[in-house]
């Protein structure tokens, strides 16, 4: 019989579990803290950062992080982010860079590839100059978009070894003494720059790619482009000379469009009838049974603008190859998950899980749902974390929890492979007790009192003081029974702690882990209450 439990009362973490769920491990970030848990909501590794999220984390085959960081730069749109970070599985930084400049801007996701090196989009200006010369009708400015392949180097070094650029493949029927004039319906492997979405507003940021994916066995990468509500697929086997034209690559096209879907409008063809994506996030491959190269996405404005859906669809190749056929065709949707409370406007996503579940998140509430082929709910998880502060406390409102992505890596992915993988505590504050046993669940053993080290004092009013002078700390505070009531990276040379944790006990269990040196110590702390 499948055990589960709803628990009526929590307002954040775990609040559906049942043994049809994934035993895997799911990885998120909205501030400086990246979280990895585990499917009862208890946290098996964290990675603390200097910088907030700049939206994107990824687990590498080695088992380190590589994290996105927000940074101020010219163009600080939704989803902006300008630092990458790597740090091992211990938490120590590896590699850090920035693109973030007077230019460009790196935005949203990342994807890992084969060879150690990693895509991002980014943002790159192109003047009102610039955009006239392409046939803009428009006024101003523009920031494109691009794809770099980055390689890591020592040093904080790194090479741009591969870079697409939307800008060398541009079409408008405009201005007829420019050499990209052209019928637009003619050519779906061209961008017209003219086009907005009669959704959209007219900015700057004229496509908002929010997602990217690579296919290793196709050498393909998929893109997903907010403002013009469609997916494309782009040749990643070409060099950059090729990318920049039309000739090129295993399939011969150069940087062309390869493929698009969602929103024939775009390519002057159809009309709002024909339109199947709207203002979707997190284009991902899946491999299906029968071995073709199909497509999960969250589509934002699904039924109406007050529906989501996630959505698996078909590839209409299985070679890589794309027949255009006065448009791209009206593929198969061979599962469209929704319920009438499923909406986020923004951010979100949907993966396809080993067992055949799905993974969906609706990015603005921070809310995780694990639904199953039956379409049933078997894990559902709210994420704690104000973006904004830390961890909140169960029973409070969940505020400023809103979720870019939520990866979950199954517990025989390589990058877990040698890891000591020890569930400790909820990521959420004073965390409600229940008898969640996930497969993978097992007994943290707390550290014993330290005698020789004394990193809490007492000061009036029961607050604690720790200094922090030349060192990082995470503090944790339990109550001797295990129950955590505060959680906090001490940010100043002292740092104060809320006299209200100790309200209840006068005698708490302090947790130190100094991410400095990476030692751990622990103390006994006894209030005046």
């Amino acid at each position: 019989m499948p055990y589960c439990f709803i628990a009526q009362d929590r307002t954040l973490g775990l609040i559906h579990y049942t043994d049809q769920a994934d035993q895997g491990y799911t990885l998120m970030s909205n501030n400086e803290s990246t979280y990895l848990i585990d499917a009862c909501g208890y946290i098996v590794n964290e990675w603390i950062s200097e910088y907030p999220a700049g939206q994107a984390c990824y687990l590498r085959k080695d088992g380190s992080l590589l994290r996105a960081g927000l940074v101020d730069g010219a163009f600080n749109a939704g989803g902006a982010g300008g630092v990458f970070e790597l740090f091992d599985w211990d938490g120590e930084l590896l590699w850090s860079i920035r693109i973030a400049d007077n230019m460009r801007q790196s935005h949203h996701d990342m994807a890992l590839l084969p060879n150690g090196n990693f895509l991002c989009t980014v943002w790159e200006l192109k003047s009102e100059a610039e955009a006239k010369e392409k046939g803009r009708i428009e006024d101003g400015a523009v920031w494109s978009e691009a794809l770099l392949e980055i390689e890591i180097l020592d040093n904080n070094q790194y090479d741009i070894v591969w870079r697409w650029s939307i800008w060398d493949h541009l079409i408008q029927d405009h201005n007829p003494s420019l050499e990209n004039y052209g019928i637009i319906s003619d050519h779906p492997e061209k961008m017209n720059i003219n086009y907005i979405d009669g959704q959209q507003r007219v900015n700057e940021d004229w496509l908002h790619i929010n997602a990217v994916d690579y296919n290793e066995a196709l050498d393909q990468i998929a893109v997903s482009a907010r403002n013009t509500s469609e997916i494309y697929i782009i040749d990643h086997s070409t060099t950059t000379e090729e990318a920049e034209g039309s000739i090129g690559g295993i399939y011969g096209k150069g940087g062309d469009i390869l493929y698009r879907y969602g929103n024939p409008q775009a390519y002057n063809r159809g009309d709002e009838s024909d339109r199947k994506l709207n203002k979707q996030h997190d284009i991902k491959w899946i491999l299906s049974d029968d071995n073709k190269y199909d497509f999960s996405v969250f589509n934002n404005e699904y039924i109406s603008n007050r529906q989501s859906a996630a959505l698996l669809f078909r590839n209409p190749s299985s070679d890589g190859n794309y027949v255009y056929n006065n448009g791209f065709g009206d593929e198969e949707v061979f599962m469209s998950y929704t319920n009438p409370s499923l909406y986020s406007d923004i951010l979100s996503g949907v993966q396809v899980l080993d067992n055949g579940n799905l993974l969906i998140l609706e990015g603005r509430s921070g809310h995780l749902m694990e639904i199953s082929a039956e379409e049933e709910l078997v894990w559902e998880y709210i994420y704690p974390v104000n973006r904004n502060g830390g961890p909140g406390v169960q029973g409070a409102r969940p505020r400023f929890n809103s979720l870019f992505r939520a990866t979950r890596y199954a517990s025989d992915y390589e990058g877990l492979a040698d890891k000591i993988l020890e569930p400790s505590v909820p990521i959420e504050l004073s965390p409600i007790e229940d008898d969640c046993q996930s497969v993978v669940l097992s007994t943290l053993d707390r550290l014993p009192p330290s005698d020789d080290r004394s990193y809490f004092t007492n000061s009036n009013g029961g607050i604690g003081v720790i200094n922090s002078t030349d060192h990082k700390w995470l503090i944790t505070f339990t109550t001797i029974g295990g129950q955590v009531i505060y959680r906090e990276v001490a940010k100043e040379n002292v740092h104060y702690i809320p006299s209200y944790i100790f309200n209840d006990s006068n005698v708490v269990f302090g947790l130190i882990n100094d991410l400095t040196t990476g030692e751990t110590y622990s103390a006994l702390l006894i209030t005046d209450n």
